[in-house]
Formats: structure tokens, sequence, C-alpha cells
């Protein structure tokens, strides 16, 4: 009898935890970086467990780095009839103190949508409620701002009304009204996807906004080329205007030629304008120009492995065709759930980083 009671005890642990598995998944990622010195540039470690029931979820999150413990916050999220929600609470772990609690619920009934958030950190609480729906082709929003830095007592702080409609040949208006405590804030219209007759790469967007400041009307003309990609080259180019937006010219700052072939990749990107070097090129503005290859390919077991090598140029260099810099990053799946990581950057000094990690799913 007594084994027959521990042969059952030991079926319902088995079964308990098979059924948990079930419901709990979750990610733990590592990596770590060294430089030449040595010394630990970065170190971050990322668990994240989640227990989902009953449409429900419910995570931990916790963050390690060079510091120690650094992050640990824990979300629920789910529905509840018609009903959304989700809430996150962030606590400092270094000095064990409450951060923020963030919450939002929202639910749509006969076509209007209805919000709720409410914020609160060590600084006050905010609530903001919105409504808003679509009639037509014509979407129509409305939200209201709560709050006070001092205490818990909501006073209203503003209401915002939006308004978006196609009119005519005009691909889409919206109007904003803002209205603050006991204020008028302003207007703004704005026109979105304006086309010239027959120049399809040139489209317009106009704002104009209206206010009691002291400027009293604002006036934003953004002009946006869209030269497309021809086969695998793409060109990034903008208007140039002047005083009164007069029409000076055509600038094209960067090119870019992509192409991929049997899982391999080729990229090449050059940005000719200094000041804009950073919004076609990373990891910093230094670079005028980078090549990559890559590929993805499977493995076996139903691994994979992929690779990229990058190189970077700089107008700055002294070394051959202006070399500045070379990233080469890797890494190898084993399975659906586990994957190692390594990375190494080398330029004229010789080791950047070398970094080297890991990501666990289940």
């Amino acid at each position: 009898m007594r084994r027959a009671l521990v042969l059952a005890l030991a079926a319902v642990v088995v079964f308990t935890a098979a059924a948990l598995a079930d419901m709990l998944s979750g990610s733990w990622s590592t990596e770590v970086c060294l430089n030449a010195v040595p010394a630990f540039t970065l170190f971050t470690s990322d668990l994240l467990v989640t227990y989902e029931v009953c449409n429900w979820a419910f995570s931990a999150a916790l963050g390690f780095g060079l510091t120690g413990w650094e992050t640990v916050s824990f979300t629920a999220s789910g529905v509840l009839g018609a009903f959304s929600f989700a809430s996150e609470l962030i606590f400092d772990p270094a000095t064990a103190t409450f951060t923020s609690w963030s919450s939002d619920m929202s639910v749509n009934l006969a076509g209007v949508n209805l919000d709720f958030a409410f914020d609160m950190d060590d600084v006050g609480v905010q609530l903001v409620v919105g409504i808003g729906g679509d009639v037509g082709l014509c979407t129509l929003g409305a939200s209201a701002q709560f709050g006070d830095m001092t205490d818990c007592t909501f006073a209203f702080i503003g209401l915002d009304l939006d308004f978006g409609f196609p009119f005519a040949c005009i691909e889409w208006v919206d109007v904003t009204v803002s209205f603050g405590c006991g204020t008028f804030d302003g207007i703004c219209f704005e026109i979105q996807g304006l086309k010239l007759s027959g120049i399809d790469w040139l489209v317009f967007d106009f704002t104009v906004c209206f206010d009691d400041g002291e400027d009293g009307k604002t006036f934003t003309f953004i002009p946006d080329l869209n030269l497309g990609a021809y086969d695998c080259i793409t060109l990034y180019a903008e208007l140039v205007t002047g005083i009164d937006y007069e029409f000076e010219g055509i600038d094209i700052y960067g090119v870019e030629i992509f192409y991929e072939w049997n899982g391999v990749y080729f990229q090449s990107v050059s940005s000719f304008d200094p000041t804009k070097h950073d919004l076609l090129i990373h990891p910093s503005e230094l670079y005028w120009e980078v090549i990559c290859i890559g590929s993805i390919g499977d493995s076996c077991c139903g691994g994979g492995f992929d690779f990229e090598v990058c190189t970077y140029f700089d107008d700055t260099s002294t070394w051959l065709f202006d070399w500045g810099l070379t990233t080469i990053s890797l890494g190898f799946s084993i399975g659906s759930n586990f994957a190692v990581t390594a990375s190494l950057d080398v330029d004229g000094t010789g080791l950047v980083e070398m970094c080297l990690g890991f990501d666990v799913n289940w």
C-alpha cells in the first residue's frame, strides 16, 4: 500500500510538472565582451520567465550587468471578456526602491475604442483616457490627461481632439485640436501624401499650426523623394529649398547596393554628406562607407549557422583604401532552443572588442 501511495504521488508530481512545462516559457541571454587590455567592456545577462494560463501571461524579468543586479520587472497581460489589460511594475534592485507602475486597459464597443492608461512613479501620477474609432474612411479620437505632480488628485492637464480623413486628391488630412488647463493650446492641420501630377517620385507633407503664442502660426513643409530601388541600387536624396521654400535642386547624399543569391548577400552603403553619415552607416558618424558580406544557411540537426563580415572606411584613416574598422559576427544554433554567438572588432590599433554569448529559449 505504501509503495502504491509513493508511485501515485510520483505520478502526480510528474504530471503536474509536465502541465506547468506547457505553461512556462522564457529565455536567457548572456553576452560578455573584452577589449585588448584585457578588461570587461560589456556584460549583460537577461532572464525572462513567463507563465501563461487562461489567456493571461505573467512575466518576471531580471537583468544583470557590470554593476551587478541592475533591473527587475514584473508584467501581467491578458483579456477579460471584451477588455484587454496590461500592467508593468519596475523596481530598482540596487536601492531596493519602487521605480514605476504603468497599466493599460482597452475595450472595443460597437466599433468604438476606449483606452485607459495609468502611470505612477516617484514623482507623481498620470491618467490618460482616450476614445476613438472609424467612421467610414475617417478616424475620430480624443485623449484627456489627468494627473498631479504632488498628490493623487488627478487634476485635469489637457485634452487632445484628433480628426483624420481623405480629401479630394489628398491622401490624408489630420486635424488636431489641443486644450490645456483652462487654455487653448492650438490647432494643427496636416496634409499627407500630396503628389504632383505626373511626378510620382515626389510627395509633399504640409503642417500648419495656429496657437495663441508669440508666433501665432507655424508652417512645416516636408518634401519626400521616393526614388525607389532600381534592381539592386537605391539612391538616397532630398530636395534642396531656400528661403520661402524655393526649389534649388536635388541633393543625392548616399547610394546603397544590395544583392542576395544562394543564401549569401552583398551590401555596400556610401555616404557623400558627412552630416548624414550616421543616417546611413552605423555604428558612428566617422565612417563614410561600409561593405558587408553575410550568409544564412542551415546545418544538420535542425541548427543553423550565420555570419556577417563588415568593413568600414574612414576619411581620416591613414591605412590602405581608408580602412577604418572590420567587424565579424558569428552565430550557431544547436537545435531550436540554444544558440551561441561571437563577434570580433578590429581597427588600426588592433583588437577593439571581442564578445561571446549564448541565447536559450524554452
